[in-house]
């Protein structure tokens, strides 16, 4: 029963975003000038979160989102709206 309810969680876990993956990779490289672990520092999560955000296997959360647009530079106002429309798809910015 617990292989059951293993398997629901992970198929209902939002799936990522392999251009969102690559834009975070490229910010990370090409403008923060650090690696995963780096990145993790900032943003206050794990350096295994980050590659899983890079790879597109999972989509960072709206808080994630909004703090990825903080060290963002000129690209925060990209970041700042995916946190945003992520709010709306999960309910939260619904009235």
């Amino acid at each position: 029963m617990t292989n059951k309810i293993v398997k629901k969680i992970i198929h209902t876990a939002p799936r990522g975003d392999a251009a969102l993956g690559q834009r975070l990779k490229q910010l990370r490289n090409e403008v923060l000038q650090t690696n995963q672990e780096g990145l993790a520092v900032m943003l206050g999560a794990s350096q295994g979160m980050i590659s899983k955000w890079e790879r597109g296997l999972l989509l960072p959360s709206q808080m994630a989102l909004m703090s990825i647009g903080r060290v963002a530079g000129e690209d925060r106002d990209w970041w700042f709206e995916r946190a945003r429309c992520r709010y709306t798809q999960t309910g939260k910015g619904r009235a």
